[in-house]
C-alpha cells in the first residue's frame, strides 16, 4: 500500500487556551494547541448556522489553515478533519459538510455536529442510529454535569443524544449557553482526536 500523503504544522509551545469547555490537554506541548487557536478566538459558536459577528472569513480561515499546515505530519484524511472542525466553529457549516466527502465513519462525529446546526433533525437521528450512540458521551457527561443538566442529559445509558439534539433544535434560551458551551467541548474534542485519536475506516 502507498504511504499516505501528509500535511506538515511546526510544533511549537504556547501558552494554554483560556476557555469553558472542559476538554484535557493529554500532554502539555502539542500542536493541537496551535490549531485551538484557530477556533477560540471567535468565542463559542451558536446552536444553528447563523453567522456570528466574531466568526471568520473564508479568505481568513483559509490563510490561517495554510498557514498551519506548513509543517505539522498528519494524514491527509485526519488534516480535513481539522479543516472541517474549523469550518464548522466558524459556521460555514456547509463547506465543513461537502469538505467530509469521501470519508469514512471517522467524520461521523463531526457530520453529526453539522447536521444539527443545519437543522437536519432527521437525518441527526438516522446517523445516530447508526453511531449507537454519541461518540463523544463519554466525555460530555462530566460536562453536563457541571452545566447541571445531569438530569435531561445523562441516565445509566450515559449521555442522551437524543435529548441534546432535541433542546438544541428548539432550545430554552435559558439553556442556550450550557448547550453552546457542550457543543463548543464536543468540537474541541473531535478537533483532538483528529489529530491525535484512534481513526476509523
Amino acid at each position: 500500500m502507498a504511504p499516505q500523503a501528509a500535511v506538515r504544522v511546526p510544533v511549537a509551545r504556547h501558552p494554554p487556551a483560556v476557555h469553558d469547555a472542559l476538554v484535557p490537554d493529554p500532554l502539555p506541548i502539542l500542536p493541537i494547541d496551535r490549531l485551538r487557536a484557530l477556533l477560540l478566538p471567535a468565542g463559542r459558536p451558536g446552536l444553528s448556522r447563523e453567522p456570528r459577528p466574531t466568526a471568520w472569513s473564508a479568505t481568513r480561515i483559509e490563510a490561517e489553515l495554510t498557514q498551519v499546515a506548513q509543517g505539522l505530519r498528519l494524514p491527509v484524511e485526519r488534516w480535513r478533519l481539522v479543516q472541517g472542525v474549523v469550518w464548522c466553529w466558524h459556521d460555514h457549516v456547509d463547506r465543513a459538510w461537502t469538505g467530509l466527502a469521501g470519508l469514512g465513519p471517522a467524520a461521523d462525529p463531526l457530520r453529526l455536529v453539522i447536521l444539527r446546526r443545519q437543522g437536519a433533525g432527521e437525518a441527526c437521528l438516522r446517523l445516530l442510529k447508526t453511531l449507537g450512540n454519541h461518540p463523544m458521551g463519554e466525555r460530555l457527561v462530566p460536562i453536563a454535569a457541571a452545566e447541571g443538566l445531569s438530569g435531561p442529559f445523562v441516565d445509566e445509558r450515559g449521555f442522551r443524544a437524543d435529548t441534546f439534539l432535541a433542546r438544541c433544535l428548539a432550545p430554552d434560551p435559558q439553556e442556550i449557553p450550557a448547550l453552546e458551551r457542550l457543543q463548543a467541548a464536543e468540537l474541541l474534542g473531535l478537533l483532538q482526536d483528529a489529530v491525535m485519536g484512534p481513526w476509523a475506516r
